[in-house]
C-alpha cells in the first residue's frame, strides 16, 4: 500500500531538507565578504501560518512556499 512508504518518504525529505540548509550556510559564510545572512520561517499552527523573516524579498518567499504547503496538504489530504 501507497501508506508504508510514507514514513520513509518524510524521512528522506527532511533528512534532505537538513543537507540543503546546512550546505546553503557553507556556501553563504564562504561566499560573502560582509557574512551577511538572510533568512526566513514558518510555523504552522494548525492552518495558520506564522511568518517572520529578515527582509522582504525573504517574507514573499517564505509567504509563498506555505501557500504551497497548504495547497500541497489540501491536494493530499483528499487522495489518501
Amino acid at each position: 500500500m501507497v501508506s508504508e512508504y510514507l514514513i520513509p518518504t518524510g524521512i528522506v525529505v527532511i533528512l534532505i531538507g537538513f543537507m540543503l540548509l546546512i550546505v546553503a550556510t557553507l556556501i553563504a559564510v564562504y561566499r560573502s565578504e560582509k557574512n551577511l545572512v538572510e533568512g526566513g520561517f514558518v510555523i504552522f499552527i494548525g492552518p495558520i501560518p506564522i511568518v517572520g523573516a529578515t527582509n522582504q524579498a525573504m517574507f514573499f518567499a517564505a509567504i509563498t512556499m506555505s501557500v504551497f504547503l497548504i495547497v500541497m496538504f489540501l491536494i493530499l489530504n483528499r487522495k489518501i
